[in-house]
């Protein structure tokens, strides 16, 4: 296993529970230790996946920093809708840590400090090549299959599918001691955040503020406008921030190819996020399972070759995180809506509940339509938006 994350923790906690040995290599000291998220997550998602007891009170868990039901959308200038989601903010570093309590306790082996470098495929197994901090010397390991969960800009995927060009937004990130909204909040702008938007988050004795964008357009500079645009001049002059955190995430979905002999992804290395608003812990969690469970298969079959190891991407396809409307909506409303559209749709969506449309909901969004004079040649593209939205709120953060 490659990568502490998420997904390799959850894939090893599977192998494991099936008296199969598993190493996971984590280049970081410590897990938890280096992490990039605005760590939102839906309540369902987490009791789905069985990460907190269905009977306790959700804020038991003691990686849930606050729960908020409400959140705010603002779409251009003036327009925001809102919905009811079950959402928490949790502490990313202790759900790791816990996460690599639970594999360690059903037999998984953790290595810190370990940094993957090199695979070699033979017919027999694979030989990992690896480096630790206290040596500078390359040392060997052969595994039967390796699981590569090493981040969006995984160096693993790019030696087993070098034909793969994944592509990505660009992220920034204040913690700003202090709480100054009930709710989470999301902005969408696409002159300030090309191909992304930005957000606040309130967690217990701090505010997540950050924004997601296209590579290469000056996210710190952004992000310094988006605080002053949310707070204003005074309000940003008194932000004291505690931390920065930057990332890369991936921007287009699941990647085409995600198997090979004796070699699986999962996670963000697989280009797992939600497309829309690019969470992928749930996600990651989901396929780093299956993928432990694709690699027990195969192990059990005596069979590690490409075509055993398909189950695994036969069974992720089958997920709504797969479903080709949320792939259609990035490339919609990223790269083909403008501005103005933006603040069409909020007009469309100006002080409304869209977690259920109904058919009064639906009714007044055709009379704005009407009135407001929105071009029907953008109909179909806003739908699309629209259906794309729907399946990332059913699916969860």
């Amino acid at each position: 296993m490659v990568g502490g994350g998420p997904a390799g923790l959850a894939a090893a906690e599977r192998i494991t529970k099936q008296d199969l040995s598993v190493v996971v290599f984590e280049e970081h000291d410590t897990i938890g230790e280096s992490l990039a998220c605005s760590e939102v997550m839906s309540v369902d998602k987490l009791r789905e996946l069985e990460l907190v007891n269905a009977e306790d009170p959700i804020e038991s868990s003691p990686f849930v920093r606050r729960r908020i039901s409400l959140q705010r959308f603002f779409f251009g200038s003036n327009s925001v809708c809102t919905a009811r989601l079950n959402t928490v903010l949790i502490d990313r570093s202790q759900f790791d840590q816990i996460l690599a309590k639970n594999a360690e306790a059903a037999g998984a082996e953790i290595r810190t400090g370990s940094s993957v470098s090199t695979l070699n495929f033979t017919p027999e197994s694979v030989e990992v090549e690896y480096q630790t901090k206290d040596t500078l010397n390359t040392q060997k390991m052969k595994a039967k299959i390796v699981i590569a969960c090493d981040g969006p800009a995984s160096r693993l995927v790019r030696q087993v599918f070098p034909d793969i060009e994944p592509r990505f937004v660009q992220g920034v990130q204040y913690q700003i001691k202090g709480v100054f909204t009930d709710a989470l909040e999301f902005y969408f702008d696409h002159e300030l955040t090309p191909w992304g938007y930005g957000w606040v988050l309130p967690k217990d004795d701090m505010t997540n503020v950050g924004i997601l964008l296209q590579p290469g357009k000056n996210p710190r500079e952004r992000l310094n406008q988006f605080v002053k645009k949310v707070y204003g001049n005074a309000g940003q002059a008194h932000a004291k921030v505690t931390k920065e955190i930057v990332r890369i995430i991936p921007a287009m979905g699941p990647l085409e190819q995600t198997v090979a002999d004796r070699f699986l992804v999962a996670g963000d290395a697989g280009g797992f996020t939600n497309t829309i608003f690019y969470g992928g812990i749930a996600i990651a969690i989901h396929t780093g399972r299956l993928a432990g469970e694709a690699a027990v298969h195969a192990i059990n079959a005596e069979s590690v070759t490409v075509e055993t190891l398909r189950i695994y991407e036969e069974r992720w396809r089958q997920m709504s995180y797969a479903d080709p409307a949320l792939q259609l909506c990035h490339q919609v409303f990223y790269h083909e809506l403008n501005n103005d559209d933006i603040e069409n749709i909020g007009i469309l969506l100006d002080n409304l509940d869209i977690e259920n449309i109904g058919i009064g909901t639906a009714i007044r969004i055709g009379w704005r339509l009407l009135r407001n004079r929105i071009p029907r040649s953008k109909f179909k593209l806003y739908k699309q938006t629209s259906d794309g939205f729907g399946v990332c709120r059913d699916w969860g953060f």
